[in-house]
């Protein structure tokens, strides 16, 4: 069962460029993980990556992963380490790589801005890979 995240605190702290480490983080980005959610838009990914530039990796803005896999947070992670800005990874305990996927579905949909059709795709791919797990 995965262990629950708190989206963190307005105000929370945040990493500066100066607190680079000696290297950042490698980590896995899986095709099937990233192909549960369309693609980033180059208007989505040009603001993540104007915030990043501005601002640095804020510690709310959690990098979430499963044994060194990216689960959530991949275009985050893609653009830290493009542009060398530290980021602390958060990790996530989940039984499998099956279970890592539900809820990589499960929280995106708890989200306000999904179109009508991402929302139906996530909710049946959410039902397709809960009967993947069920014994027939």
């Amino acid at each position: 069962m995965p262990i629950s995240v708190k989206s963190g605190d307005i105000g929370a702290p945040r990493l500066s460029k100066n607190e680079v480490p000696r290297s950042l983080p490698e980590l896995m980005l899986i095709q099937e993980l990233q192909e549960i959610l369309p693609k980033h838009s180059k208007e989505e990914w040009q603001a993540i990556e104007e915030s990043l530039l501005n601002e640095g990796f804020w510690a709310h803005e959690r990098i979430l992963t499963w044994h060194g896999i990216v689960i959530d947070g991949c275009l985050r992670y893609v653009l830290c380490k493009l542009h060398g800005i530290p980021f602390h990874p958060h990790e996530l305990s989940f039984a499998n790589l099956e279970e890592a996927k539900i809820w990589r579905v499960r929280r995106h949909l708890g989200r306000r801005n999904l179109s009508e059709y991402l929302r139906k795709k996530l909710t049946r791919t959410l039902a397709e890979l809960r009967s993947i797990g069920s014994p027939s």
